[in-house]
């Protein structure tokens, strides 16, 4: 680090000063811009101020999804730490969750095929209840249900996986069948955008929502050259990425898996 990047890195609590030291060593090439993006998102004041953040905090689905843009890795350590928010008072769903997210964990340190083989055995794992526990259980679902959540967000470590898909469709936004089909899918949580592509136009993908793959698939049918099966298998991967995050924000609230997620993944930017 130069004399004016170690001058400024002295800013001590004050954002302004370290988003002037972040400036500089972004120019510097001394920080790397993917760990300074990175904070920004999770809230960081200098991060903000450096990279001339001025939108208004985001919804928590929207804010959730956004993590795609930092790769794989990091959106299963989003979905692991909002899913620890959330830990069930019953101590079998605990320790079954802990299991997941343990493995998850694992796998984003170390992708390769053992720690991969270990979150496939997790996602298949299977607890059969005793009677009081299904008693339990039918009086408190949310402690069996975090655990599926968990599930979910463990598919996420599948080879294949990409920020968004590519849905080609026959109709421009602005087309009268089109209006009608995006505000009802808006409304059931889907991130879907139509964009350019070449002569024709896309919808690009990036979260089911509550609509399901299926929905979606049956949805885009009338707009889309490929069969509804054919949809299908390219929507799947994307069905409600969103939900296992969203699913611990209704039980621990969305303050406390905000501050859980922020805590697990801010980057040491050096100041």
């Amino acid at each position: 680090m130069d004399e004016q990047l170690r001058g400024l890195s002295r800013g001590g609590d004050d954002p302004e000063q370290a988003a002037r030291y972040l400036r500089a060593a972004l120019r510097a090439g001394e920080v790397d811009p993917e760990r300074v993006a990175l904070a920004a998102h999770l809230g960081h004041p200098a991060a903000r101020r450096a990279l001339d953040r001025v939108d208004p905090p985001a919804s928590l689905r929207a804010w959730i999804l956004d993590f795609r843009a930092f790769g794989q890795q990091v959106f299963v350590r989003m979905q692991c730490a909002a899913l620890g928010a959330a830990l069930p008072a019953d101590r079998a769903r605990r320790e079954a969750l802990g299991r997941i997210l343990a493995a998850c964990e694992a796998w984003a340190t170390d992708p390769c095929p053992d720690t991969q083989q270990t979150v496939e055995d997790v996602i298949v794992e299977r607890l059969t209840p005793s009677l009081q526990e299904t008693v339990a259980l039918r009086q408190n679902p949310a402690a069996w249900q975090i655990v599926d959540a968990a599930r979910t967000a463990a598919t996420l470590t599948r080879p294949g996986w990409e920020p968004e898909v590519a849905i080609p469709v026959t109709l421009p936004p602005d087309a009268p069948e089109v209006e009608g089909i995006l505000a009802r899918l808006r409304k059931a949580g889907t991130q879907l955008e139509w964009a350019r592509r070449g002569e024709g136009w896309v919808a690009r993908l990036s979260d089911c929502g509550f609509v399901g793959a299926g929905g979606l698939a049956q949805a885009l049918a009338p707009l889309c050259p490929l069969k509804p099966m054919e949809i299908l298998g390219l929507a799947r991967p994307f069905r409600e990425r969103a939900a296992p995050a969203l699913f611990a924000a209704r039980l621990a609230g969305e303050v406390a898996v905000r501050d859980a997620i922020e805590h697990a993944l801010s980057p040491d930017l050096g100041l």
